[in-house]
């Protein structure tokens, strides 16, 4: 969270904090990307979008996810992409309702220590 808010203090572009009384209830840090091996040439990624637990479900993350999406098209930015890990059921259902669909799929292991 600190690193956060040091990123917003210094006015990162993309960085958004929403507060209810000082308090922060929820975050974006959104960027953009030149390519030049993207057919656009240029693509937003949301890096993060959060909710504290105690405000989720009260309309916070599609206020905040509304914002990114008009941010970036004051940007210019057509295409946007966001990972999600594929066991977060939750936040994938709720990218899906803004209209992301799957695109790429990334594959992880972990070396056993015998092996290294």
């Amino acid at each position: 969270m600190r690193a956060l808010r040091e990123a917003y203090d210094k006015g990162e572009d993309g960085m958004f904090i929403w507060e209810v009384e000082g308090r922060v209830i929820g975050w974006s840090w959104l960027k953009v990307y030149q390519n030049e091996f993207f057919k656009e040439g240029v693509y937003g990624e949301i890096n993060e979008i959060y909710v504290i637990p105690e405000w989720r479900n009260r309309g916070i993350g599609k206020r905040i996810i509304e914002h990114a999406l008009s941010w970036f098209k004051d940007k210019g930015v057509r295409t946007i992409r966001v990972e999600v890990l594929a066991s977060n059921d939750e936040a994938i259902r709720f990218y899906k309702k803004f209209g992301f669909k799957p695109n790429y799929m990334s594959m992880q292991m972990t070396l056993e220590s015998e092996l290294l």
